[in-house]
């Protein structure tokens, strides 16, 4: 890591810190907060998406294995997934 100016703490090191990251990173947003509609929606999009889900089986109750039959690593995959899609 590169040394900070004297008297400036590194951008990074600040970072780490929550109590200044959070500020930062809302700070930058001016898109108006999601309602649980659009998050329901998104959701649902990015599960249409993935190749083991039949989006005729799903809906926002279906079980991942019971009813979609995915199993542990399919359920990794798709938090990876709604990871990149929200961020």
């Amino acid at each position: 890591a590169a040394p900070a100016l004297p008297g400036r703490p590194a951008l990074p090191a600040l970072l780490r810190l929550p109590h200044v990251a959070a500020p930062l990173c809302r700070g930058f947003s001016e898109l108006p907060p999601l309602t649980l509609a659009d998050i329901k929606d998104r959701v649902l999009y990015v599960l249409k998406l993935y190749d083991k889900i039949d989006p005729e089986k799903l809906t926002a109750e279906s079980h991942f294995m019971k009813d979609l039959g995915l199993d542990s690593l399919d359920q990794v995959e798709i938090i990876m997934a709604m990871e990149d899609e929200f961020g």
